[in-house]
């Protein structure tokens, strides 16, 4: 009985969920969206502050939203994981005679799919800092080339954003340009990059060129060649120590191989020994 009504629940929240429609393209727990519109559009009306800490963190990974609307839908994607979570539970318990030790490992489903947005916004936050800091050297680079060879530093971003690539750092630079040809100010465009980028270096980057696009100073060809070489050796840092994780996370599975080996191969003499 408790899988039909959990099935009922499960086909009544996806058809409402399709005419509904999805108000963000999701970018972390993409595996709820067939169901989280409804439960967005029940908690837009009730949660009306923010968390401290989190609304940070899905302005960095959504960028220009509003941080109560971004707030609403991690709830509302926590809230969709663990239905979709309780799936488990509501079958296994309907169709099996489960013990308590049983029944118990199975409700913790639902507190797992709870805590699996978090731990996917972080690592969503994490791969987009790594993918930024990839192709900053490389435009930082160009831009002190550009600079250095008598371009407008804001004619020399625009030719550097016009990179054929679809990564976040470039479409967020096109962005910035595209901004001040509706009429915005360079600065200004600036600031808005770097407030969305939320990234130390970056806002370095942005200062240096901000204050250099307000005293008019000679030096910025030389700090941007600073921050360019500056930015490649923190790339290579990021690389080592990707290499370094990457090594660590082989040491478990060979292991594990390891161990397998000695089984079998000690398993025959065992038996062997056991027999006699």
């Amino acid at each position: 009985m408790g899988a039909i009504i959990y099935s009922i629940l499960m086909a009544a929240l996806f058809i409402i969920g399709r005419r509904v429609g999805e108000g963000f393209k999701l970018r972390h727990a993409a595996y709820t969206s067939m169901v989280y519109p409804v439960i967005f559009k029940l908690l837009s009306g009730i949660i009306r502050s923010d968390r401290p800490g989190v609304g940070g963190k899905l302005m960095f990974l959504y960028g220009r939203k509003t941080s109560k609307n971004l707030f609403c839908l991690h709830i509302s994607l926590k809230v969709a994981s663990m239905i979709i979570f309780a799936s488990f539970p509501v079958f296994y318990l309907s169709f099996s005679k489960a013990t308590g030790m049983e029944a118990a490992m199975a409700c913790a489903m639902p507190v797992a799919g709870l805590i699996l947005p978090d731990v996917d916004l972080n690592a969503r936050i994490k791969r987009r800092r790594e993918e930024i800091l990839i192709d900053f050297p490389a435009f930082c680079t160009e831009l002190a080339i550009m600079s250095g060879s008598g371009l407008e530093i804001q004619e020399a971003w625009r030719r550097a954003s016009r990179k054929d690539t679809d990564s976040e750092f470039y479409r967020e630079a096109r962005f910035t340009i595209s901004r001040t040809e509706t009429g915005a100010m360079f600065r200004e465009s600036l600031q808005e990059f770097s407030a969305r980028m939320a990234i130390p270096e970056i806002h370095t980057f942005v200062s240096i060129l901000s204050q250099a696009i307000k005293t008019g100073g000679g030096s910025l060809v030389e700090m941007l060649r600073n921050c360019a070489c500056q930015s490649w050796e923190q790339r290579c840092e990021n690389a080592r120590k990707r290499g370094e994780e990457a090594s660590t996370k082989l040491v478990f599975p060979l292991a594990l191989g390891l161990a397998g080996i000695i089984i079998i191969l000690t398993a025959p003499a065992l038996i062997i020994m056991k027999g006699i």
